[in-house]
């Protein structure tokens, strides 16, 4: 289940809120909807499309992110981290590719890579 925190959580600042727990259907929804743009990234991470592939090849990979509200001029969705909270062999090698321009990675015993 996607979690979004809403006005009332301490996570929430003024036109922005973060998500967690998202998978790959999850992401299909929101690119199919048009709430992220496929070719959209948070800096140097990988686009929501590269994510949603990551996803779909490691169904036990999870992304994290945040949106901006439609009435900002920034508005968007931002994906800025994929974690597993376990980690194989397969997942660990896939994902030392996948995040080699991460500015953080883990992958001893659960994976996690972030993009700022």
């Amino acid at each position: 289940m996607l979690h979004f925190y809403d006005p009332g959580d301490e996570r929430y600042v003024g036109g922005a809120a973060h998500f967690d727990n998202l998978d790959a259907a999850g992401l299909a929804a929101l690119i199919v909807a048009r709430f992220i743009d496929p070719h959209e990234r948070q800096n140097a991470a990988p686009t929501a499309w590269e994510i949603f592939q990551f996803l779909c090849r490691h169904p036990q990979a999870r992304a994290m992110g945040y949106v901006i509200s439609i009435d900002r001029p920034d508005y968007r969705t931002s994906i800025e981290t994929v974690y597993a909270d376990q980690i194989d062999a397969e997942l660990r090698a896939d994902a030392t590719k996948f995040c080699a321009e991460a500015d953080q990675m883990t992958t001893d015993d659960r994976l996690e890579c972030f993009w700022d």
